[in-house]
């Protein structure tokens, strides 16, 4: 008979032994809890088949089995052991017919709490004993393809929460989230604190609040929630603060606020220092936003005004009933601030807030007459009479005009962060009058900033025909910096290589010497100089340090671009030239920054042909943009797209050539998926790069392959090595002394690993660097612990059989391209690998992979030699179970192509579709195909 939900939480979170398990957990721990209702099979055998059979060594707590039938662990394991325990586990289970055998296994988040996890295992558990077909079921947020989420569990623990009155699941769900370790079981206290925060939402009025609660829940025609009545004490103890708390409830009593300075006064209240002594839940928000200690600066509090009145804001905006007092209600909160912060401008996203998004409730003159100084309503009328010619030369910045332009500077620095509404607000400025364009009267940062937004003013003056004396004073801002600025990022130490200056002669020809026809010749000059990564082969794009996304260069870069919009300088069209010489689609995205938002998309239809006027301007050559498009269209647009594969494929001979050669500088993962799609839409097309697929098979042998103390414990029994990996994660239970006897053969190399034999309560050190300063003993990052059953002898003499890490690499890479090439048998290649390669490392996409390099799956799908195609796959298949996973990838993909040649389905859903997503009649057709191919593998002995 199964276990109810209620008697699992009662003999987990009641069992000692698996709460002081979870004790050991820290902060930065994210095992995988498992656990299982054995059924009719003993815990032993499961036990046994976990540590004995499976593929995959396990590092593991100590096992708990509560009642002689719940088994409880927690596993240190990456999402590929996850899913191989999955199935070698799901398939012991079908073999053993033990279908009332039930594992769930949940992996922790550390950001999380752990009694969290361990009730949402138990959980994903119940389900499980609801499902009489399924008997493992993984919750792993490591790997999106096998993370159903959290919020279903979230849901019940909630509701769990509310309508127990009492007993041990009520007090389980105590505040769980945000506790790292688990406590035996969860006090009153907790749920107590747990509840009240859900309740929040719409507290109830228990007749002793404060007077400052008291009004709002008498003046308001709503229930006031929290986050109001967080801010009403900040509010209410403010100079004349009932008056003010009675004009956010009512919106009644501004015009007497103002005549009575009440609001212009409060630029005198230091905002962190009043909330924490009159507000402490509103200071602890603040605190959240502004990590400032105790005394957070009132120019940052402003800055992250929006992030801290969220929580008021999704309380009052959300259009629920009532909806005209709630705005209301906030604006006069936004009201208060604006003069707390000294009438400084309100943030862009305040603005958009209230204006521009959904949210919005005012018009553009309802909020610049609550938003705007008394200063710059002063200024506005003064100079409406008495300057209505606009001759601006001695009329000052308004307050708000500083302030944009402080954001505008603060913003165009962050060079990989710069987007369309920040080339919206530099329009936004050129439209307050001429003066704004006076550089001498900015609030300079004597940065490179400085300079490209005048070049974006100046190209603003351009685009609308402007040529005045202020046109004249930023070209002159912009053209007496810029030398130095170029000299500057091109001589920078970390951009160049070691010991490279930047020649003479290239800088001279920069600033104008000698034919601009030079400009192949003067990037080859600067090529030798520039320092670069180490990625792909020569003949794509280099990665040069100079064009990182963060550096500073970019923002020179673009300087020279707006500047050449306007009319440019020598200066300006050579460094545009010889960037895009050496960094084409680099520069490009550079430049297509200030028209764009997220992940390089246009902001809009307007920005993207703006964009591509100005390319025209500075004459880009045709395949670049080509080049540009492609990488862009694949993310954004599916229409584009197609139509850039058709424009590829009807070009003629030389044009296809330039793409190429343009394909090339975009990165590999980009090209080869477009010429993977290019094949599936025209068959006969011909991938034009040759022997690509050696540069991933060199990437995947350094990922496969074994570390040099795994490569040692391959040659042992799984069960003889207790441990081998980095020091720091050797399990508690092996953290014992280390002796070092008259027997121990000394290492000198130190990051060489340590070999320790368990004895007793201590690890004997058979082979290491002897370090008698150090407290253990020994110097070394790496473990190998052996059990005490393995003699000095069978360990001394697998030392010498053990490669190099240079040596390992090489032979890898030389057997698996014999392989691939049909050179050697599977079997030879097997037994070659032996000892060297992690099996389960094998895959189609893995962590840290290299994307100047490539990827396997267009390789794979791509490839026409139908015979390597395999053993490609043979290869990638290696592993006993997690090979049949990456199979079935395989296999979908091929099958998809097919699918889209024959019409069936649109080439922008061949990436989207999975498994679960096709009909009953096109998964047999799957499964027909995977069959094919199994069959064809095992014919590669």
């Amino acid at each position: 008979m199964s276990y109810r939900y209620s008697e699992l939480v009662t003999l987990l979170q009641q069992s000692q032994p698996v709460q002081q398990t979870l004790q050991e957990l820290d902060s930065y721990d994210d095992p995988c809890f498992v656990v299982m209702d054995c059924g009719k099979l003993a815990p032993t055998d499961i036990h046994t088949f976990l540590t004995e059979a499976l593929s995959i060594e396990l590092y593991t707590s100590d096992w708990q089995i509560i009642n002689g039938r719940l088994l409880f662990v927690y596993i240190d394991m990456d999402k590929d052991d996850a899913l191989i325990l999955v199935d070698e586990l799901a398939a012991h289970l079908a073999e053993q017919q033990a279908l009332e055998t039930k594992v769930s296994i949940f992996r922790h988040n550390p950001i999380g709490a752990v009694a969290e996890t361990l009730i949402m295992t138990i959980m994903q558990l119940d389900d499980l004993l609801q499902h009489a077909e399924q008997t493992v079921a993984l919750n792993d947020y490591k790997d999106r393809r096998n993370w159903p989420g959290i919020d279903r569990h979230r849901a019940r623990m909630k509701a769990e929460a509310e309508a127990a009155q009492g007993g041990i699941i009520r007090r389980g769900l105590g505040k769980l989230v945000g506790r790292k370790a688990a406590a035996p079981v969860a006090d009153d206290a907790d749920v107590a604190e747990w509840e009240s925060e859900d309740a929040s939402a719409a507290p109830a009025r228990s007749g002793n609040e404060t007077p400052a609660e008291a009004l709002a829940w008498e003046l308001l025609p709503f229930a006031p929630q929290q986050a109001l009545l967080d801010l009403a004490p900040f509010i209410y103890h403010l100079p004349n603060g009932e008056a003010l708390w009675r004009y956010v409830l009512t919106g009644k009593g501004r015009a007497e606020l103002l005549a009575d300075n009440s609001l212009l006064d409060l630029d005198r209240v230091l905002v962190v220092l009043h909330a924490k002594q009159h507000a402490p839940a509103f200071f602890a928000q603040i605190q959240e936003h502004v990590s400032r200690g105790d005394l957070s600066e009132q120019y940052e509090i402003a800055r992250q005004q929006y992030f801290i009145l969220e929580p008021l804001a999704e309380e009052l905006l959300d259009k629920r009933d009532q909806a005209q007092a709630r705005e209301r209600c906030y604006l006069g909160v936004l009201d208060i601030f604006f003069h707390l912060f000294d009438e400084q401008l309100v943030s862009k996203l305040i603005y958009q807030q209230l204006v521009l998004e959904e949210t919005a409730f005012l018009l553009q003159s309802e909020y610049d007459a609550y938003f705007t100084s008394s200063a710059d309503k002063a200024h506005h009328s003064n100079s409406s009479t008495a300057n209505a010619a606009n001759i601006a030369t001695d009329t000052p910045l308004t307050s708000s005009q500083q302030q944009l332009i402080n954001e505008l500077l603060d913003s165009l620095e962050d060079s990989a962060f710069v987007d369309a509404d920040n080339l919206q607000d530099v329009r936004n400025l050129h439209g307050q009058g001429r003066h704004v364009c006076n550089p001498a009267k900015w609030p300079l940062t004597d940065e490179y900033q400085d300079q490209l937004l005048a070049a974006i003013l100046l190209a603003l003056d351009s685009e609308q025909g402007i040529d005045d004396e202020y046109t004249a004073k930023l070209a002159a801002f912009v053209d007496d910096k810029l030398p130095a600025h170029v000299a500057a990022e091109l001589g920078n130490y970390y951009h160049l290589a070691q010991d490279k200056t930047v020649p003479e002669s290239v800088l001279a020809w920069l600033n104008g010497e000698g034919d601009f026809a030079q400009v192949s010749q003067m990037a080859a000059a600067l090529d030798v100089c520039l320092g670069r990564s180490s990625h792909g082969d020569d003949t794509g794009q280099t990665e040069y340090h100079i064009f990182g996304s963060v550096q500073d260069f970019h923002i020179v870069l673009r300087t020279c671009f707006w500047r050449e919009l306007a009319g440019g300088t020598p200066l300006s069209a050579r460094l545009i030239a010889i960037a895009l010489e050496l960094a084409p689609i680099a520069s490009l995205v550079s430049f297509a920054k200030l028209y764009g938002g997220f992940f390089d998309k246009f902001a809009d239809d307007s920005a993207e042909q703006a964009f591509y006027a100005a390319l025209q301007t500075i004459n880009v050559a045709p395949e670049w943009v080509f080049a540009f498009n492609v990488r862009a269209a694949q993310q954004h647009d599916a229409d584009q797209y197609s139509g850039l594969i058709e424009q590829y494929y009807q070009a003629d001979v030389a044009q296809q050539t330039a793409y190429n050669q343009a394909l090339r500088h975009v990165k590999p993962k980009v090209y080869q998926r477009f010429y993977a799609d290019v094949q599936t839409l025209h068959e006969d097309f011909v991938y034009p790069f040759t022997n690509e697929w050696l540069q991933v098979l060199e990437l995947l042998n350094l990922h496969v392959s074994h570390t040099d103390e795994k490569a040692f414990a391959a040659h042992f029994a799984r069960d003889e090595v207790l441990f081998a990996g980095y020091s720091e994660f050797c399990p508690k239970k092996y953290q014992l002394p280390i002796i070092v006897t008259e027997q121990t053969q000394h290492d000198p190399e130190t990051w060489h690993y340590a070999v320790l034999r368990l004895d007793g309560e201590q690890l004997v050190a058979v082979r290491a660097c002897v370090d008698a300063e150090r407290e253990e003993g020994i110097r070394a990052r790496d473990l190998v612990i052996m059990r005490d059953s393995v003699s000095d002898e069978r360990i001394m003499a697998v030392v010498p059989q053990v490669l190099t890490r240079a040596a390992r690499l090489q032979l890898l890479n030389r057997v698996s391209q014999q392989f691939i090439n049909g050179e050697i048998s599977f079997a030879e290649y097997a037994q070659q690998i032996e000892y060297q390669v992690d099996l389960k490392d094998y895959d189609i996409d893995f962590e840290g992979y290299d994307s100047f390099i490539g990827t396997l799956l267009p390789l794979i799908e791509v490839e026409r030699d139908k015979a390597r195609q395999l053993r490609f796959i043979k290869l990638l298949t290696i592993h006993p179970s997690k090979g049949k996973r990456i199979l079935e990838q395989i296999c979908l993909q091929l099958f998809l192509v097919q699918a889209c040649r024959r019409g069936e389905l649109a080439l922008a859903k061949k990436y989207d579709v999975e498994v679960g997503d096709l009909s009953a009649e096109a998964k047999q057709a799957l499964r027909a195909l995977q069959q094919d191919l199994q069959q064809q593998l095992a014919a590669l002995a």
